[in-house]
């Protein structure tokens, strides 16, 4: 009976062997993409840019382009962020101010704007 049990064991570890080499007959090699630089660019995501063009790495990146050395990510001249500012968004390149403040707090008393305290 032990014998039987092995000789079944073995026959199911030569099918299924013999079922995964069928749908793995690429090498581990064949899916690396090697040195790309000069050819083309990939994103974190792995989609893929040609020389040239223009993409967003995420949606809070700024843009970059694909050269022949690599990615060119530069972070354009953002405008200032108003002093008063209490609630700023960081959902694109540059962030943006989605609330001011009309009141000041300070030292737990709120102050109207232009008031003075001391």
């Amino acid at each position: 009976m032990r014998s039987l049990v092995l000789c079944i064991s073995f026959a199911l570890q030569c099918f299924v062997l013999q079922g995964a080499s069928e749908y793995s007959s690429k090498s581990e090699l064949e899916y690396e993409f090697g040195d790309y630089r000069g050819k083309f660019c990939i994103d974190d995501q792995g989609f893929v840019y040609g020389i040239g063009e223009v993409y967003y790495p995420s949606s809070t990146a700024c843009p970059c382009t694909c050269t022949e050395d690599g990615p060119v990510c530069v972070r354009p001249k953002c405008p200032r962020i108003h002093p008063r500012c209490t609630r700023i968004k960081y959902k694109s390149c540059c962030p943006v101010c989605e609330a001011v403040s009309k009141v000041c707090v300070y030292g737990g008393k709120t102050y109207r704007m232009l008031e003075e305290f001391r």
